[in-house]
């Protein structure tokens, strides 16, 4: 029970998971290693699966959450929203506040 305690923890404060990318872009492998090596160093127990051999849509994949991240050299409509609920929250900033027990 505290084997199954101490792994729900690690996942609650983001040092243990999976980070699945997706990747249409073949030239873009020896960048994405150079880049993921230090996260790799850094987040050890992240699972970290690139798959790049898709008989799929990558944009379908990542809309229907197959994947967690897409690089593709497709082009990307980018339109801006006026929302000021939504936000990008950094992991060390989740994990700082799961830490002090704030939400």
């Amino acid at each position: 029970m505290e084997h199954a305690q101490r792994i729900l923890t690690d996942f609650a404060l983001g040092r243990r998971g999976a980070l699945r990318v997706g990747m249409e872009c073949h030239p873009c492998r020896r960048w994405l290693t150079r880049i993921a090596t230090p996260y790799l160093t850094q987040w050890p127990d992240v699972d970290f699966d690139v798959r790049t051999a898709f008989r799929f849509d990558g944009v379908e994949a990542l809309l229907g959450y197959e994947i967690d991240l897409l690089i593709t050299p497709d082009p990307v409509t980018f339109r801006r929203m006026n929302n000021p609920a939504l936000g990008i929250i950094p992991a060390s900033a989740t994990r700082q506040r799961a830490e002090e027990g704030r939400p």
